[in-house]
């Protein structure tokens, strides 16, 4: 059996002129450039949705308070019911309860 050989060869006339290789050259440095833009404009875009992201995260997580009110004449009661309805926590800093305008 006989080894194989695996080799490129690559041959270059002599008659080329330089127009072509400076030609050539100058294409392969506007590829390479508009190669660059198209990254720095991928980057943008990704921090961009990433700063939406957190943004959307940040909202999603927010607490919703929501209040119902129930009178009982019979009963002469009154109930106050607050639910967080959010995905976030509430913080209840502070509680006031007034009765016929005097705080309790």
């Amino acid at each position: 059996m006989e080894p194989i050989v695996a080799s490129v060869v690559y041959v270059i006339a002599q008659s080329v002129s330089r127009w072509f290789t400076d030609f050539g050259t100058l294409l392969s440095a506007i590829t390479a450039l508009a190669s660059v833009i198209a990254a720095c404009i991928a980057v943008r875009f990704s921090q961009q949705q990433m700063k939406m992201h957190k943004q959307h995260n940040r909202r999603m997580a927010t607490p919703h308070l929501s209040g119902w009110a129930h009178t009982d004449p019979s009963r002469k009661t009154f109930f106050f019911t607050l639910e967080n309805n959010g995905r976030g926590p509430a913080i209840a800093r502070e509680i006031k309860l007034w009765v016929d305008g005097e705080l309790q």
